[in-house]
């Protein structure tokens, strides 16, 4: 979701992604206010949802959230949708750009494993 700024505050979208671990705060009991934060692991957008979550919410979940946009990267959200088969939970361009950061992510991790091993290497070679 790049391009946040093109949504007008009263048109209704739909966003999709992973719930960032550590992300979810319940701020009232009353009236079930909760925010958290979705990523594709590479963009994160912050929910705020006012009612009763889906049973199967959780973090790093994949969910679908309906709603308006509040600013750059805040959404107003009317409804969570919570899927347990995460392939079918998600339409397939955003199940393909998590899929794609994830893959990413992995990468970038292998190749600092490798850069460290190398350099412990020359190390214990001298």
């Amino acid at each position: 979701m790049e391009n946040r700024e093109d949504f007008p505050p009263d048109r209704k979208i739909r966003v999709g992604g992973v719930v960032k671990e550590n992300s979810v705060r319940h701020l009232s009991d009353v009236n079930f206010l909760t925010c958290f934060t979705i990523t594709d692991l590479k963009y994160d957008i912050e929910i705020e949802y006012k009612g009763i979550l889906p049973d199967l919410f959780e973090e790093n979940s994949t969910v679908i959230c309906e709603g308006f946009m509040m600013g750059h990267n805040k959404l107003k959200c009317t409804n969570v949708l919570a899927k347990h088969d995460q392939r079918n939970g998600m339409p397939p361009e955003i199940a393909y750009e998590v899929e794609k950061n994830r893959r990413e992510i992995e990468r970038r991790k292998l190749y600092e494993e490798q850069q460290q091993m190398m350099s412990g290497e020359a190390v214990s070679s001298k």
